[in-house]
């Protein structure tokens, strides 16, 4: 009981008793303190609802009966609490100003604070959940949560996707979670010349019988078993890509083993005397069988039987000084128009065309590395056949005015001390033959 005149409201909380006097931050509250149900009497009338017969009097009714309806009873009480802005703290009398702290840096919450009357708490927007610290939301696709749920390694694109990735030497499967073993062979046989296996995820190249693998441990040599000895032939060896032959000394022939050979004691047969022993051109027998040679300006082929002609003249190794043209079995040489093929047969030397009847030319020749050139005396100019020569035209043309008039005179140069007319003439040029050329250079005095 709460002693008088003071008024206060006592009532127990887990134990804790809590006085609240009237003080202006306490305000009364209604509360409902008990609803208690009771069944009350109720009087309901409806009228007749019977339809109408033809031909009959009809009159409408009422009829009345007694219900029962279950209502409830409220008993209020008087309570009080602190006025809104103030709050009670736990085991503390009276009521202290409320202070909302989401209005201070959100609450330290990433994203909503909530306030409450004695606290406030961190909420989460849609798509994201509080963290254990109860202020960073995580996204609930997010690498943060169970690594996304991704085997190896998980990549945060945005805020609320990821996407899951493996290690060097592994591939994603269909879930796009979970990781398998690469193999590396599958691609492009690893990038290995012969063989691959994959060793860790990792392609390892390796190479056929009778290559090596390359310093760049990818690409395959041959190996060379004459060089290294690897071979073991008993006489010669002869390497080929990825193996090699043994090869006897003439009387000999290779045994079963590929390797050692054994002197031959049979009765000597001349190979070339059946089909020219398979030869082209010439056969000569040996103890290993036909062995074939050329005529001059033939070859042998790679099945050292057949003569393929050689072509001099393209592989550039005719002696000829100029033109060269290959035929079956040889070449020949040729000479440029002017030249005459030499007697060895490969150079060519210039041809003097002025010691046959002067070159054609009517006056002068003058003999030219492939060519000649003809020149006419003084007082005389080349033709259009460019042999003949022709008297130059004297005539003199007195100049009305500074324009230049070309006339085929000789060269003068005049020093005059009294004033006249000057003239100038100008002999024609004739491009690419040698010809005299007249210009006059004709001064009042130097």
């Amino acid at each position: 009981m709460c002693p008088p005149p003071l008024l206060y409201v006592c009532y127990t909380i887990n134990t804790i008793i809590l006085s609240l006097s009237l003080r202006p931050n306490v305000c009364p509250v209604q509360e409902t303190a008990e609803k208690q149900p009771f069944t009350r009497m109720v009087k309901v009338c409806r009228q007749s609802s019977t339809d109408q017969a033809w031909g009959m009097h009809y009159e409408r009714r009422t009829a009345c009966y007694i219900g029962y309806r279950q209502v409830f009873k409220h008993n209020f009480k008087t309570t009080y609490k602190c006025c809104p802005g103030w709050s009670q703290l736990d085991g503390e009398a009276g009521c202290l100003q409320h202070i909302d702290e989401c209005q201070v840096h959100n609450g330290g919450c990433q994203h909503r604070c909530v306030d409450t009357r004695e606290s406030y708490y961190c909420r989460c927007n849609p798509g994201f959940r509080l963290h254990v610290d109860g202020r960073t939301c995580l996204a609930v696709l997010s690498c943060a949560v169970n690594n996304g749920g991704c085997e190896q390694e998980c990549v945060q694109l945005s805020p609320v996707h990821f996407q899951c990735r493996c290690r060097r030497g592994y591939q994603l499967t269909a879930d796009d979670k979970r990781c398998r073993l690469r193999n590396p062979c599958a691609e492009r046989n690893g990038g290995c010349m012969h063989l691959c296996h994959s060793d860790g995820g990792q392609a390892v190249c390796g190479c056929h019988q009778g290559f090596a693998l390359a310093s760049d441990q990818r690409s395959c040599q041959d190996v060379d078993e004459c060089e290294t000895g690897k071979a073991g032939c008993a006489h010669s060896c002869r390497n080929t890509p990825g193996s090699f032959s043994c090869v006897c000394s003439p009387g000999y022939e290779l045994g079963s083993d590929s390797r050692k050979c054994y002197r031959i004691e049979m009765e000597i047969v001349n190979s070339c005397e059946s089909d020219n022993g398979g030869c082209s051109h010439h056969c000569q027998h040996g103890t290993t069988g036909p062995v074939c040679s050329c005529n001059q300006g033939y070859q042998l082929g790679e099945d050292l039987k057949t003569c393929v002609d050689l072509e001099e003249c393209e592989e550039g190794t005719s002696c000829c000084e100029q033109d060269c043209t290959n035929y079956p079995g040889g070449y020949e040489c040729y000479c440029r128009a002017g030249y005459r093929l030499n007697s060895d047969g490969c150079g060519c030397d210039d041809v003097d065309e002025c010691l046959s009847d002067n070159g054609g030319c009517e006056h002068t020749c003058q003999n030219t590395a492939g060519s000649y050139q003809c020149f006419c005396r003084f007082g005389n100019h080349l033709a259009e056949d460019r042999h003949s020569c022709i008297p130059l035209d004297r005539a003199v043309e007195e100049l009305s005015s500074p324009v230049v008039v070309e006339r085929p005179l000789v060269h003068l140069t005049l020093l005059q001390d009294y004033p006249q007319s000057l003239e100038r003439y100008n002999d024609y040029e004739e491009d690419g033959f040698g010809e005299l050329r007249a210009e006059t250079t004709i001064s009042e005095k130097f």
